[in-house]
C-alpha cells in the first residue's frame, strides 16, 4: 500500500504497508479477531484493497469534483 500526497509542486510517495488481505490466512485471522472493525469496509473479492482520493482546499464544489471524476471512468 502506498500513500501519494501532492500540494502544489510538492509530491511524495510513501510505502505504508501491505494489504492485509494479501497475508496468509494464519496471519490474517488473528488480526481480524483483534481488530474486527477492519471488516467494516472489507470487500468480498478484494478484501481491504481499495483506492481513496481526498481533496483538501477552499472554494471547491464537491458535486463538480465528483462529476469530473465520473467523466474519467472508462467502461
Amino acid at each position: 500500500m502506498q500513500l501519494f500526497e501532492q500540494a502544489g509542486r510538492n509530491a511524495s510517495i510513501t510505502e505504508v504497508t501491505e494489504w492485509v488481505s494479501s497475508w496468509p490466512e494464519e496471519q490474517l485471522a488473528p488480526v481480524v479477531a483483534d481488530f474486527p472493525d477492519i471488516m467494516d469496509d472489507w470487500d468480498e473479492t478484494y478484501g481491504d484493497r481499495c483506492n481513496q482520493v481526498v481533496f483538501i482546499g477552499k472554494g471547491y464544489e464537491k458535486a463538480e469534483i465528483v462529476e469530473r471524476l465520473y467523466e474519467c471512468i472508462a467502461y
